[in-house]
């Protein structure tokens, strides 16, 4: 079970390139994929059965998202085919370069109208169906080029630039609906579009431009505002940035943390706050109490919570080396964080998504996995996989199915449809012990 198993991801201009590298890798996670393209030639064809041979549904569709009438078709047509729209990445982009003295209207025209006005027709219309979902996820491909500008592309710059203005006014609007909107600025990366730049151009994007990753530690709750663009967010954050892929003189940036292994520091960050706000959460709804702060006051929910982190940071402390005292005090940090009263953080958004939160790679069996390879007991981490299994959510799909599936097959089989663990062993065991434990 991957972490996307169950969604439905609409991808457009995703028949090669950068869409077609995103379809496949949502396919990889149990994603079923829709995606568009102006045609569904041979290139077409060729991503949809490379996408279905992944195991999941893929329909490819012959559609201009620039074109308003289109694109409302199209996103008809997908709700009509698969059900929902969980994730919605717009993609679809061309480029028409040329110096601004010497650029015809009609080449920056078109420009505008491609990269740009089809985000705001899929935003609108696949927003719309996300918001009678009361959840959704929706990514935006920007570029650099919309942050800093570059020669000979004041068409396309315009329209990256446009499109991260229209990012953040979207996840304003849509927030407040359980819907988040991100966009995602690449540098240059080689597709057939970048086939086009010279020589120089591409050597200069070699020798200039890198692509490190980072993570991002901090807590933005929902809040309830007559302003819809109100935002809350704790003073407390962490910045963890990729030293490797850095290229020319490391920028000095106030409150950026270098990492020669950020994957230590996300799972760092993961399997500690994600974790424990996990377990808060359940333990929190099994009680009746409303709020994460408030979960965390009752002395039965904190002491098995700090008990939690601890189990997984002495796992993450084995893998990757973390100071240990330095690492139980961040799991101290963590838990003044949960406790900040004007974090108002209802249990049931973080509780939401139960099946993702009970896949193999994600906060609650990684960590737990992780603890028992290094030889550490998690009695502890156990209890919260335990409550989580009974998140009952009527108005969150994914809790529906968990609920549906222990009614059909029994807490053990259904563990390990969602968990990859198996029913048979230890684990699966110690979990069903768990679960008993809180009926």
């Amino acid at each position: 079970m991957g972490l996307l198993t169950g969604k439905t991801a609409l991808i457009t201009g995703a028949a090669r390139g950068i869409g077609k590298a995103i379809a496949l890798k949502f396919a990889q996670e149990g994603a079923n994929i829709a995606f568009t393209d102006l045609v569904i030639d041979e290139n077409g064809k060729q991503t949809e059965a490379e996408i279905s041979a992944l195991g999941v549904k893929c329909v490819g569709y012959a559609s201009n998202a620039a074109d308003f009438a289109q694109t409302e078709e199209v996103v008809n047509a997908v709700k009509e085919e698969f059900g929902q729209i969980d994730i919605l990445v717009n993609n679809a982009g061309i480029t028409r370069d040329g110096l601004m003295a010497r650029m015809p209207e009609e080449q920056y025209d078109m420009v505008i109208a491609v990269n740009q006005k089809s985000v705001f027709n899929m935003m609108k219309l696949a927003g719309n169906v996300m918001i009678r979902q009361k959840q959704g996820k929706i990514v935006n491909l920007a570029s650099v080029a919309g942050l800093y500008g570059n020669p000979g592309q004041i068409n396309y710059s315009a329209s990256k630039a446009a499109i991260i203005g229209m990012t953040m006014t979207a996840a304003k609007e849509l927030g407040s609906r359980n819907i988040n909107v991100n966009a995602v600025a690449p540098g240059f990366i080689s597709t057939p579009m970048t086939d086009k730049l010279t020589d120089e151009q591409k050597a200069y994007a070699d020798e200039y431009i890198g692509f490190p990753d980072c993570s991002v530690d901090r807590i933005v709750p929902p809040i309830k505002s007559e302003n819809p663009i109100d935002v809350v967010v704790e003073k407390f954050y962490e910045w963890n940035v990729e030293r490797a892929s850095i290229k020319g003189e490391v920028p000095q940036i106030a409150g950026m943390i270098l990492a020669d292994n950020l994957i230590a520091y996300i799972e760092r960050k993961l399997f500690t706050l994600n974790t424990g706000h996990a377990i808060t959460a359940y333990l929190g709804n099994l009680k009746g109490l409303g709020t994460i702060a408030d979960s965390i006051a009752d002395e039965e929910i904190y002491t098995i919570v700090k008990a939690a982190m601890q189990e997984s940071g002495e796992g993450l402390v084995a893998k990757y080396g973390f100071d240990h005292d330095a690492h139980f005090a961040y799991i101290d940090k963590i838990i003044g964080r949960f406790r900040n009263p004007h974090l108002q953080d209802d249990v049931t958004r973080v509780g939401r998504e139960p099946l993702r939160k009970l896949s193999a790679n994600d906060r609650l069996i990684k960590p737990t996995m992780t603890a028992v390879e290094h030889g550490f007991a998690t009695p502890n981490l156990v209890l919260g996989i335990g409550a989580a299994l009974h998140y009952n959510n009527p108005e969150d799909p994914q809790s529906v199915q968990l609920q549906q599936a222990i009614a059909e097959v029994g807490v053990a089989k259904a563990f390990e449809q969602f968990s990859g663990v198996s029913a048979d062993s230890e684990l699966a065991a110690q979990v069903l012990a768990a679960y008993d434990s809180w009926m």
